[in-house]
C-alpha cells in the first residue's frame, strides 16, 4: 500500500475499516483489535514497513500520538454513515477526506488508475477515487470522438456516440449505469442499460 513515500490513503484506510465493517469489532475497539495493522501504528516505534511517518505527513499529521489522534478522529469520520452526524464530524475534524495538497490528489488519482479495482471496494474516499477514474476514462473516449460534453447535453439522448462510449465504459471500467446516464445525459439509468443492449430504438 505504501510506495515511495506516499500511502493510498483511501485503500490504507479501507485496510483499516474491513474488521469494523464485517462486524468483527466495533470503531472504538479498534485499536485493541490485534489482527489488524491499525494498532501497530501506536506503537511508540512502529515497525519500519508502515512507514509511519510518511503516513501521517500525507494527511498533515505529526508523527506523533497526537498525529494519531487525529487519524483515529480521521477514520470515525470516513466510517461515518448518517449524513447529518458526518457533516458535524467534518466539521470537527477536518476538511475533506484528502487535506493534502492539490497536486498529492492528482498524484494519488493516477495512482489508483493504474489499480485493477475490484468490485467490493468501497468508502467515500475509494469512491471519490474511482469516479475520478471513470471521468478521466469518459474525458479520453469523448475526446476520440470528438465531442464534448457540451454537445452531450444538446444531442439526444440515444445519440449513437453516446451509446458506443456507454458501451466501452462498461466494458472498460466499473462506471456504473446512474453515473454513465448523468455524464452523458442520457435519462434514467435503465435507458442506458437497454441501449448498450440494443433495445431501444
Amino acid at each position: 500500500v505504501i510506495e515511495e513515500g506516499r500511502p493510498l490513503l483511501g485503500l490504507v484506510n479501507y485496510i483499516h475499516l474491513n474488521p469494523v465493517r464485517a462486524g468483527l469489532v466495533q470503531l472504538e475497539e479498534l485499536r485493541s483489535y490485534g489482527a489488524s495493522s491499525y494498532p501497530k501504528f501506536f506503537d511508540a516505534e512502529p515497525h519500519s514497513t508502515l512507514v509511519r511517518k510518511q503516513f501521517l505527513g500525507a494527511l498533515e499529521f505529526p508523527d506523533s500520538p497526537t498525529g494519531m489522534g487525529e487519524y483515529a478522529k480521521y477514520l470515525k469520520l470516513a466510517e461515518e454513515n448518517d449524513p447529518t452526524e458526518r457533516d458535524e464530524l467534518a466539521r470537527k475534524y477536518c476538511q475533506g477526506w484528502s487535506v493534502a495538497s492539490a497536486e498529492y490528489r492528482s498524484e494519488l488519482q493516477k495512482r489508483y488508475a493504474e489499480l485493477e479495482e475490484a468490485e467490493d471496494w468501497g468508502g467515500k474516499e475509494v469512491g471519490e477515487l474511482r469516479e475520478a477514474k471513470w471521468g478521466n476514462a469518459l474525458e479520453a473516449l469523448i475526446a476520440e470522438r470528438g465531442k464534448s460534453l457540451t454537445e452531450a447535453e444538446r444531442e439526444p439522448k440515444s445519440a449513437p456516440w453516446k451509446i458506443e462510449i456507454a458501451r466501452e465504459l462498461r466494458a472498460r471500467t466499473t462506471a456504473t449505469n446512474k453515473w454513465i446516464a448523468k455524464k452523458l445525459v442520457m435519462g434514467h439509468p435503465t435507458r442506458v442499460c437497454n441501449l448498450i443492449r440494443g433495445n431501444v430504438v
